[in-house]
């Protein structure tokens, strides 16, 4: 020390190169090596698996970055410093590391030494956060900066990509609660203060947490006032802010129990929550959507006993933005006179020109001014000249919401002809701006905007014309659209057009707000709530509070933790359809309907079913909620896709679907569930109490009143028929479309064959036969009751038993979840933002994480993977803009095309859009059957040994449904038929009996429908099999009785003819039962072939003396009619030769068509059942829903 302090050191150093460190300083020295040889073989090996990978760097590629870095590393560990060759290595590493870090946020920053777990996983930063937002714990400001702060400190020694994921977590929390993910609290940003606000608002009339929140209610309002600036004067910002000044003085004296219970819970806290969102948070807020959710508000207070302030604030500026000046009536007067003038003299006129001048009233007068009777000359009007008035407000412009607010248009007759329709013309303003479809017949046409209740062309009904337009659910973020509304009046030979309106359609879509069931199972709500529900047993999944329609979920024990979806029942009306695996011996699908709403009109669903033989969709018609159901193996998943109309609309575990997460856990009162510490461990969210609150035995589950919120009204009408009209971008005539679901736009969302009207028939057939019937209600009499009270739940804990920690599951699930069709999924995503924000597999992974974790194996990653092939589909076919961008929409069709199974289909087809279209010689939904391979299907025995069918009115026994399994869907899938009699003294062949082979429509994976052709009128019996090449049915046929019960008594074996009832034409008839199409004529035994006329109705008293007349004048009728045959013989005698040379040619064509051959291969029709039976009750068209052509729907606009 003295020395140096005597010594000036000072630069002593300058231009000395110090020696860098050494590599893997963690290494010790004895396992220090210099293998230069290791070294380039490691980066041979890595260039070799770089060029044989993927295009994209998952985590697999990470790694072997890591590892090739890593033995780079260790291989010169050992090595001189001073070596050029070292440093040289030394330096393209080093570059290397900086290159591969800028893309490859897995790599761990040690090189040489293994990478600890990140303390993030287990920190339980995101439970905290969640618990906080659903419980109201703080502020969401607070609760933001405690889960920011817990992921830095947890993440010190994790990658980059560790620490990216944590927060990204984060930022999904705060999403579900409709924040946004980047919220802002600090540098006086209003958003958290705001939000927090607007929550507690909603609390107030919340009984579990009145008092809670009223105790913090001023104090969140006193926030939002301090951080509230406006320098700009921005007239949104000031509206906002006196909405949230009156929003808080009202809500305040609920605090303090001054207003009505009633009002204060119906009061549209959510309606206003959010249009001062968008008024204050958004950069622009579109007129459109402030004019229709000011509209929507504004009928609310119509509709309402209760006064609130808050509306009169809105009004003022909802009717200086959104509404037009009315015009004075003597302006609208002077218009129409001027205009009539610059014709000229009216009685002068051609009738073309007095049409003409007519339209002058027509498409000026408003509804609030009066015609004038001197603005035309009555009495010299043409006769086809027609005069109108417009009904609706005239307006320049009409907002509507997606599934929400009608606009109105209407006109009534006011002078001259009643002989007029009007013809409604809606065409997009801009094509480009409106969403298609990704791919299908129309994927270049746009999405119709709005429909319609009526037929386009309407004529006067008490010489008014209306129409009602609605705007289109299209299940797509696509914000507001316009559509210029045009109408044409067809008068006589004349036509004029009355004025355009364009109608804005406000977007009320919420992106990717799909609820899901998925095996173990992993809950997630519409809200993007993520929870676990381990227990067995029935839950109700998702049921609607203003429609009767829900969605129960059956689970079963699958694992040792862990319980499965083995069945699930969806209800629309008195209507419920069921997919059942959990019970091996009933059939997979499953009808019901109740007696009196059991019509086809009156089914308030839809079922299809996919090409794949996999996926069931269920189209509920009141709501347009979308229900998905995808079989995988023993077990199900299901997805549920919310329509607009579910907004605040729905309850179950699915959730209420508002864009706010923490209000999920609602419960059956409308209360909300008070979350507890014990309901998270591990970060996994598990509410058992909250789940078994959604509890049902299995009798509640098959009683409808039990599933539906109370009071609900149960329709039985008849659903109506809507329709939309587009114009082809290629141009041409507008194309009209009308059903019972041209409301929903479900291209993309729903593809496969309806086959509603055949699982209805399956039913009736079904329920028809009473010895069957009487045998399954003795079987259910006494059934064996689940109980629906909590069941005790094992939670899993790593390790597993057979030794899985988290790490490894975790490192497992990142390498085997992303296959090559999920990386096209991400290569159209990123080339839309350049990021993959939108669509992150940290939810599968999470779940195939807990999946191994509770099944200690990993046989249900199909099940995670398909899930994420779900999340794409609804993000491609949700955002628009994927559709819109040339480059995007070839990726995401790329995509779409990949997911069938197999991608390739077995070398044998192609994909397209998930479904395998075979080549020429192969069958299968994977195109793996060659033509050489079809084998028979195996059937199923009937319950009793036999398919009874009673023809009455509600069953016409025309078809015969054969389950079984193995069915092979194709052209050549055959119903085989051979006839037989049944008699009173059992079963015998026809003599002479030839086979038919008939095809057979798959309506099921495990069912098929023979359709038999018209009708029976008595009795027919037959033996059915089925073959799935047409040629080589299954060895058992199956025995199908059809009769009428009025005219037989049939029993399993036999049939006997019915005595004591008339049997008039073909038809058996019971006495004293009147004719459907004479009341006057009834059924005497006394006369048993002929209708009776009555004598003690007074209105038939007339038919009676006809009768007689026809009687005293029947003597003589015969006596010509004798002479007339007379006549007849001698030429029918000339023709017997020719007939008999015809009828041999006709007997050798029917045994060549009805023989062994197939004829739906050579373009024959099966022949028709004999006769049609006569009702014996009035019903309408169609009694029994047999419009049986399936309806298609492939990416239908």
């Amino acid at each position: 020390m003295e020395l140096a302090a005597q010594v000036n050191l000072e630069g002593l150093c300058d231009g000395v190169e110090l020696p860098p460190p050494p590599i893997c300083p963690e290494l010790p020295e004895k396992s220090r090596v210099c293998y230069m040889g290791n070294a380039f073989t490691c980066l041979f090996k890595f260039s070799i698996n770089i060029l044989q990978g993927d295009s994209l760097i998952w985590r697999q590629q990470c790694m072997t970055i890591q590892k090739m870095m890593s033995c780079v590393a260790r291989s010169t560990s050992g090595c001189k410093e001073s070596d050029e060759e070292v440093k040289s290595i030394r330096r393209l590493l080093k570059e290397f590391v900086t290159k591969a870090g800028d893309h490859c946020p897995w790599l761990t920053e040690n090189l040489c030494t293994e990478q600890p777990a990140c303390p993030v996983t287990k920190a339980g930063c995101e439970v905290d956060l969640e618990y906080g937002l659903i419980t109201r714990k703080a502020d969401v400001c607070t609760l933001e900066r405690s889960a920011t702060e817990c992921v830095k400190t947890n993440t010190d020694t994790c990658t980059k990509a560790q620490r990216t994921q944590a927060m990204n977590v984060m930022k999904k929390k705060l999403k579900a609660a409709g924040l946004p993910g980047d919220l802002m609290c600090e540098g006086g940003s209003i958003d958290g203060h705001l939000y927090s606000f607007l929550a507690a608002s909603g609390d107030v009339s919340v009984s579990s947490r009145k008092n809670a929140t009223c105790q913090t209610y001023s104090s969140l309002y006193n926030s939002v006032n301090t951080q509230f600036s406006n320098p700009q004067g921005k007239d949104a910002f000031t509206l906002a802010k006196s909405l949230v000044d009156q929003l808080y003085a009202e809500r305040n004296l609920e605090c303090d129990g001054r207003t009505s219970g009633e009002c204060a819970v119906n009061f549209p806290v959510k309606g206003f929550a959010t249009l001062i969102t968008d008024l204050m948070v958004k950069e622009e807020f579109n007129l459109v959507s402030f004019c229709s959710q000011g509209r929507a508000l504004m009928m609310m207070n119509k509709t309402s006993s209760c006064n609130s302030q808050m509306f009169d604030l809105l009004y003022t500026s909802y009717a200086s933005k959104c509404l037009d000046e009315v015009a004075s009536c003597p302006e609208v007067e002077e218009k129409i006179v001027r205009c009539i003038a610059s014709f000229g003299d009216f009685s002068s006129l051609s009738c073309s020109d007095q049409q003409k001048a007519a339209a002058c009233v027509s498409t000026n007068l408003p509804s609030h001014c009066s015609y004038n009777n001197d603005w035309l000359n009555a009495t010299a009007l043409c006769s086809d000249v027609v005069v109108l008035q417009a009904t609706h407000s005239k307006r320049s412009k009409q907002f509507v919401c997606e599934s929400g607010l009608q606009g109105y248009f209407g006109w009534k007759r006011v002078a001259g002809s009643a002989n007029f329709s009007i013809t409604i013309d809606p065409v997009a303003a801009d094509v480009d701006a409106v969403p298609k479809c990704l791919k299908g017949p129309n994927e270049m046409d746009p999405i119709p905007q709005l429909f319609y209740t009526s037929a386009r062309t309407q004529e006067p009904n008490q010489d008014k014309v209306t129409f009602k337009v609605y705007g289109r659910e299209d299940y797509k973020k696509d914000g507001p659209q316009a559509v210029d509304v045009s109408f044409t009046v067809n008068a006589g030979s004349e036509t004029f057009e009355l004025p355009t309106t364009t109608v804005y359609v406000n977007d009320r879509n919420i992106p990717n707000s799909v609820c899901s069931s998925i095996n173990d199972p992993h809950l997630r709500t519409y809200d993007n709530i993520k929870y676990n529900n381990m227990a067995t047993g029935v839950f109700i999944l998702f049921r609607h509070t203003m429609y009767a329609e829900a969605v129960v979920v059956q689970y079963s024990q699958c694992a040792k933790y862990g319980s499965c979806n083995c069945g699930v029942k969806v209800y629309a009306g008195k209507s419920m359809v069921t997919f059942d695996l959990c019970d091996p011996s009933t059939d997979l699908l499953s009808y019901y309907a109740e007696a009196g709403a059991d019509a086809l009109n009156q089914q308030r669903m839809a079922v299809m079913i996919g090409k794949d033989l996999k996926t069931y969709s269920v189209i509920l018609l009141d709501s347009g909620t979308l229900v998905k159901v995808r079989i995988e193996g023993k077990y199900m998943n299901v997805w549920v896709t919310p329509s607009a109309k579910d907004i605040g609309a729905t309850q179950g575990l699915c959730g209420v679907f508002d864009g706010d997460g923490y209000n999920d856990f609602q419960l059956p009162d409308f209360s909300q569930y008070k979350m507890k510490v014990s309901d998270g461990s591990e970060g996994e969210l598990a509410p058992t109490d909250f789940n078994n609150q959604w509890k049902l035995t299995k009798s509640q589950a098959d009683d409808y009143t039990q599933v539906f919120v109370p009071n609900v009204t149960i329709s039985t009408d008849p659903v109506p028929t809507y329709c939309h009209t587009w114009t082809p971008r290629k141009g041409g005539k507008s194309i009209t479309k009308c059903g019972k679901w041209a409301n929903l736009a479900i291209c993309g969302l729903v593809n496969g064959d309806d086959q509603t009207a055949s699982l209805l028939a399956n039913f009736k057939q079904t329920s028809s036969n009473t010895v069957t019937t009487i045998r399954r209600k003795r079987q259910a009499a006494n059934p064996v009751e689940e109980d629906a009270v909590s069941t005790p739940v094992q939670i899993p804990t790593w390790p597993t038993q057979s030794g899985w920690t988290v790490e490894q599951a975790t490192a497992w699930c990142l390498d085997n979840i992303p296959d090559d069709t999920l990386q096209k999924c991400t290569q159209a995503i990123a080339s839309l933002n350049g990021t993959l924000e939108s669509f992150e597999l940290d939810e599968q992974v999470q779940d195939c994480i807990g999946d191994i974790k509770a099944s200690d194996g990993t046989e249900w990653l199909e099940g995670a993977r398909v899930s994420a092939y779900e999340h794409c589909i609804s993000e491609l076919n949700q955002n628009p803009s994927y559709q819109n961008n040339a480059e995007s929409s070839n990726l995401a069709i790329q995509f779409l095309d990949s997911t069938c199974t197999p991608p390739d289909c077995s070398g044998h087809g192609t994909c397209s859009t998930g479904v395998c279209d075979c080549y020429d010689g192969y069958y299968g939904t994977r195109c793996d059957i060659s033509s050489e391979d079809l084998t028979p299907p195996v059937l199923k025995e009937p319950e009793d040994g036999v398919h009874m069918c009673e023809v009455d009115s509600n069953s016409d026994c025309s078809s015969v449904f054969i389950s079984g399994s193995n069915f092979i869907s194709s052209s050549k899938l055959s119903c085989h038929l051979k006839e037989v009699e049944v008699t009173e003294i059992g079963l015998r062949e026809v003599p002479g009996a030839k086979a038919q082979v008939v095809h057979a429509q798959l309506i099921a994976t495990d069912r098929v429908r023979c359709d038999l052709g018209e009708r029976s009128a008595w009795k027919r019996s037959l033996r059915v099999s089925v073959s799935n090449d047409g040629l080589t049915p299954h060895s058992q046929y199956q025995l199908f009785v059809a009769y009428d019960p009025v005219c037989f008594t049939c029993d399993l074996t036999t049939c006997t003819r019915q005595t004591g009832v008339c049997v008039i034409g073909n038809t058996c008839v019971q006495p004293g039962v009147s004719s459907i199409y004479d009341d006057c004529e009834y059924c005497d035994l006394a006369n048993p072939t002929q209708w009776t006329i009555r004598k003690d109705l007074d209105h038939c008293k007339d038919k009676l003396a006809d009768s007689d007349d026809s009687e005293a004048h029947l003597v003589p009728l015969i006596g010509a009619g004798c002479a007339l045959l007379a006549l007849l013989i001698i030429a029918i005698i000339g023709l017997l030769i020719f007939l008999k040379r015809r009828d041999s040619r006709k007997r050798s064509e029917r045994q060549a068509r009805y023989g062994q051959s197939n004829p739906m291969y050579e373009g024959e029709q099966p022949p028709p059942f004999d006769g049609s039976p006569v009702l014996r009750v009035n019903v309408r068209a169609d009694p029994s829903g047999k419009q049986l052509t399936p309806d298609h729907f492939q990416q239908d606009a």
